[in-house]
């Protein structure tokens, strides 16, 4: 690989520390070039030059709210560098971008925009939260059908193939839930902050009204 390209990994994480992650890349002269699932290549720039986000936005892929928010952005002459769609609440997720140079880069400037943008957050993490307790429920229970079978069969002495591939399955699965655990605790304290920050700013909002 060219000494001016790189290439990172980085499972996502809330927006802001993905958007501090970006930005310390963006100060060592580090420009995000393009961006995956979990990969993404950088190229030599100069330092700090562009400020990023990563900022939800509304509407599905093609309907008029979406075109909207997007013209919007272009106004700001913010560079919108990837979209990552979420069918599910008809959303996406961005990769935002914008010359440093402009000044502040902020998308909610406002008392009643940044509420609304953190209780969009908070119904984002609370699907993501309780999808991961489904999955792990699921794992467990099956975990809690097949390792019977399997002891069974090793006092038994079978040594069979569907019996290695039971237990495979079953340690594999053990290993799912486990990482589903841990991220779904990591989801969970997001989702606490954002709570926090929720009231915060609902406190705010009533004392300004």
């Amino acid at each position: 690989m060219s000494k001016h390209t790189m290439t990172r990994w980085k499972l996502f994480g809330t927006d802001h520390d993905f958007a501090v992650w970006l930005n310390d890349y963006s100060a060592q002269g580090w420009q995000l070039t393009k961006s995956g699932w979990i990969r993404f290549e950088f190229t030599r720039g100069v330092p700090s030059q562009y400020v990023y986000r990563y900022h939800l936005i509304p509407g599905r892929l093609g309907s008029q709210k979406r075109a909207e928010y997007l013209h919007l952005l272009d106004g700001m002459q913010v560079d919108v560098l990837k979209v990552y769609e979420d069918s599910v609440r008809a959303q996406g997720a961005a990769i935002l971008r914008r010359d440093a140079a402009m000044g502040q880069f902020e998308l909610e400037s406002d008392l009643g925009s940044r509420l609304a943008y953190e209780k969009r957050l908070r119904r984002l993490y609370s699907g993501m939260a309780g999808a991961m307790v489904a999955v792990v429920i699921g794992l467990v229970v099956a975990g809690f059908f097949t390792v019977p079978t399997i002891v069974q069969s090793l006092r038994q002495g079978h040594n069979s193939f569907s019996d290695g591939l039971t237990a495979g399955i079953t340690v594999g699965a053990a290993l799912a839930a486990l990482f589903f655990l841990v991220f779904g605790i990591y989801i969970v304290t997001q989702l606490v902050g954002n709570s926090r920050r929720v009231a915060s700013l609902e406190h705010s909002h009533l004392v300004h009204e």
